[in-house]
């Protein structure tokens, strides 16, 4: 099994902060693969970091397009831990060209992966041993609707593992896809739903007073518009109880996150700064911060705090915000760091005994994922 390595570069430099927080030294470790990876899930492992992605030594391609299911077709599907100085310490590489592990959850040492190849569903249920894991279960699938299809969240609840996928149908539009099965790999109800979009993509997955929870990002099918919906879908026989629409005031969202409490949305504003607000059960309330410029992109969030993007005009870099907010939606600090326009922010997740928090990009042009630890 071909084996990753990490290349270590150690920077040091000054970030300027709000006026919140001042200003202070930051050290910033960067993690470069040698080999073409592509991460697409990030997630704490105890005290360590566990990832899901892609490996491709063969792509001469020249950029990567990441709304594009067959975009790494040739390569070959990988998870990894990483210890807290971001070196490998137990991997898995399939063997088969063509397998992408696009989504994973995991339960002490069963790791539930979730994915495509051959265009048809897939689903991995591991068991780490040692340095490496071992393949328990495997399931591929298909629907007689879809003509592709990809796995983009998996959840395991109770007696059940939950997936979250989409599907291209013959007319080139996606439809949303959500099943359940058994941890033998049987299927309990599957659904697919009949909202058909230009573009599908399922961001995240909880499970909430007995329903199950996702949030997707799509293009809408007739007016070509980004929008954010919240699904709740019955854990018993997988019908959609009700779907949200997220907007405030007339604003749309085109991205959000789950936070603790609540939910950060980002707004386009076609005349002016882009926005981002808080919403709760009780609460709708315009989250403000300075930045750059008109637009921003690229949300993510976990816990109590999220990053957002800002491009730099004229540049080419991007400046990402990472912000904490209380559960009134007040900031409470601002850091700020800044990346190659070249790269995308996949994920983030914290550290809170270390005062840490630890970012993952992959670049778009070099085929390789980037890690990043920053103190606070």
């Amino acid at each position: 099994m071909q084996k990753l390595y990490c290349l270590v570069l150690v920077l040091l430099f000054s970030s300027c902060l709000n006026q919140k927080t001042g200003e202070r030294d930051e050290s910033l470790l960067i993690f470069s693969s040698e080999g073409n990876y592509l991460s697409k899930n990030l997630e704490n492992y105890g005290n360590n970091y566990l990832i899901t992605g892609v490996m491709n030594e063969a792509s001469a391609v020249s950029s990567i397009d990441f709304l594009d299911v067959n975009t790494w077709k040739v390569g070959q599907g990988y998870i990894a831990i990483l210890n807290d100085l971001g070196e490998p310490i137990a991997q898995y590489l399939d063997e088969r060209t063509g397998s992408i592990y696009a989504s994973l959850d995991y339960i002490e040492d069963d790791f539930y992966i979730g994915g495509t190849f051959e265009k048809e569903f897939l689903l991995i249920k591991f068991l780490k041993e040692g340095n490496t894991f071992k393949k328990v279960i495997e399931k591929k699938w298909t629907n007689d609707f879809f003509k592709e299809g990809v796995i983009n969240l998996v959840k395991k609840v109770g007696d059940q593992i939950i997936v979250v996928g989409r599907g291209k149908v013959n007319d080139g539009s996606e439809r949303f896809y959500f099943a359940a099965l058994t941890d033998e790999g049987e299927i309990v109800w599957e659904n697919v739903h009949n909202r058909a979009s230009q573009y599908h993509l399922p961001k995240d997955i909880k499970e909430e007073n007995g329903q199950v929870k996702v949030l997707t990002w799509e293009i809408n099918e007739f007016e070509g518009r980004q929008e954010i919906s919240e699904y709740t879908i019955d854990l018993n026989i997988g019908l959609v109880d009700g779907i949200n629409f997220l907007s405030v005031d007339g604003y749309r969202f085109s991205d959000a996150a789950w936070l603790n409490g609540g939910i950060i949305g980002l707004a386009k504003v076609e005349e002016g700064k882009d926005k981002l607000f808080w919403l709760t059960d009780s609460e709708e309330k315009e989250v403000v911060f300075d930045y750059q410029g008109e637009e921003l992109k690229d949300l993510i969030g976990k816990d109590n705090y999220f990053i957002v993007s800002s491009p730099l005009e004229g540049s080419e870099e991007i400046k990402y915000h990472n912000i904490t907010i209380n559960r009134s939606g007040d900031v409470i600090s601002h850091v700020e760091f800044i990346n190659s326009i070249e790269s995308r922010l996949i994920g983030v997740e914290y550290l809170a005994d270390d005062d840490q928090y630890f970012t993952m990009t992959s670049s778009l042009l070099k085929f390789k994922y980037v890690l990043e630890f920053r103190k606070n």
